[in-house]
């Protein structure tokens, strides 16, 4: 309300100095002033432009119903001893994650003119105890390839690739969708297709997690911590590569892995990923020829005469590295 009364003053001062003007000149530059002003309203005060702050304990708190509704809000109001009670529409999902969750607090936020509770919470797990070593390599065109070293009873090493193909058509698919959107001035469709990109890769991450944490269940892992993204600047002749790293998401998809597995009771670690895919994982040796066939790369070793696929080969070099890593522990 303050800010618009402000607006208004120097609207009207405006009007003021374009009907007390001296020249032409002086006129113009007022009516310049004056259509910037306009231009420039503020707008009314919306609960929507607002970021939520946290409320903790002090000011109000999640509590557990006895009858057919789960949950309360339980908040205190401005006026002295009276508080407001709101029922919660809870899914199966979130009453899982609340079991044995202590509640930190909690945020209102409004969106397609609903209201929801955004809960934060933290869960102890007791940790297990792991059966054996594995390493995670990030790629382009096989997102996942999983190692996992073989254990104390001598059994052949496990080895796993994942393509997460289904997300690359989703986002491409979209990414026409948009970009014609653009081009034919369709606001309306641009506006109901705000954030399709950013869910459909949400989603696919968390599926993609949970499939790794599956996987990987009675084991250390060690993601590679991927940098290739970092030394991609504006300007380097590889533009097509730019935008492919650009649509993936390395970082989310370490930070759900390494979540999913927390739940279970498993570690994950972060470890550097430099040489691993230049590196022998038999022999050690540096002298190694890379190809590219059918979209996959391979590399072949001249001292050992390795032949295998680069991502898995890179994966066993972050697993023998977090081998070295617990022996020294």
């Amino acid at each position: 309300m303050a800010m618009h009364n402000d607006w208004e003053r120097k609207v009207d001062g405006t009007v003021e100095r374009i009907e007390n003007a001296r020249d032409d000149k002086e006129k113009a530059k007022a009516q310049k002033r004056h259509d910037k002003l306009l231009k420039r309203e503020p707008s009314e005060s919306s609960f929507e432009t607002k970021t939520p702050c946290r409320i903790d304990s002090r000011t109000g708190r999640i509590e557990k119903g006895r009858n057919s509704i789960p949950l309360w809000l339980h908040i205190s109001t401005l006026c002295k001893r009276e508080t407001i009670d709101v029922p919660l529409n809870p899914s199966h999902y979130h009453l899982r994650q609340l079991q044995d969750a202590k509640i930190n607090d909690f945020e209102i936020v409004k969106r397609d003119r609903k209201y929801y509770v955004h809960i934060s919470m933290s869960k102890e797990i007791p940790d297990k105890q792991p059966s054996s070593i594995g390493g995670i390599d990030q790629g382009l065109n096989r997102t996942i390839a999983v190692v996992l070293l073989p254990e104390s009873d001598g059994t052949i090493p496990h080895e796993e690739l994942i393509c997460d193909s289904n997300k690359r058509d989703l986002i491409d698919k979209y990414d026409l969708i948009i970009a014609s959107c653009q081009e034919s001035g369709a606001t309306k469709k641009l506006k109901q297709l705000r954030n399709k990109r950013s869910n459909v890769a949400i989603y696919h991450d968390w599926c993609l997690a949970k499939q790794v944490a599956k996987y990987t269940e009675g084991y250390v892992i060690a993601i590679g911590n991927a940098r290739f993204s970092q030394t991609q600047y504006s300007g380097n002749g590889m533009l097509k590569l730019r935008k492919r790293i650009g649509k993936w998401s390395y970082g989310r998809q370490r930070v759900y892995i390494a979540l999913k597995r927390a739940e279970m009771g498993y570690p994950t670690e972060l470890l550097d990923e430099s040489c691993t895919s230049r590196t022998c994982h038999v022999c050690c040796s540096m002298p190694i020829r890379r190809t590219w066939l059918d979209g996959s790369s391979y590399v072949k070793c001249y001292r050992c005469g390795l032949k295998d696929d680069a991502d898995l080969n890179a994966a066993y070099n972050i697993a023998l590295r977090c081998q070295d890593d617990w022996l020294k522990v």
